[in-house]
């Protein structure tokens, strides 16, 4: 059996899965309705998983600066990286709440 999520316009651009498999991060690139970037050009899609069945939970989405390239979880599990590119680059660093899997908005630092 195969479940499927729609995120509408929206173009997922990289997967990122918890070592606990209990949550999927989706770097997403937005559009509107008419096929342009949206005001903000990427989101950070929070999927909380069931377990027993590997239904996606409802999407948590935070607003990203840039177009995301890259997802990547520390091994602690503790941050999320993600490397976007729009006039420059830099890599957005989010803190995972132990409790729920969500990412919280810590750092943005440009890289060269």
């Amino acid at each position: 059996m195969a479940i499927s999520h729609t995120l509408g316009s929206d173009e997922p651009y990289a997967l990122c899965l918890d070592a606990a498999g209990t949550n999927l991060y989706v770097a997403t690139h937005m559009f509107d309705d008419d096929g342009q970037l949206d005001t903000f050009p990427g989101q950070l899609d929070t999927f909380p998983i069931d377990r027993p069945t590997g239904n996606l939970g409802i999407r948590i989405g935070l607003p990203l600066a840039a177009l995301p390239r890259q997802l990547a979880l520390d091994p602690t599990g503790r941050f999320l990286f993600v490397a976007t590119e729009e006039n420059g680059s830099s890599i957005e660093t989010f803190d995972i709440d132990p409790h729920n899997g969500f990412p919280a908005p810590v750092h943005t630092e440009q890289t060269p």
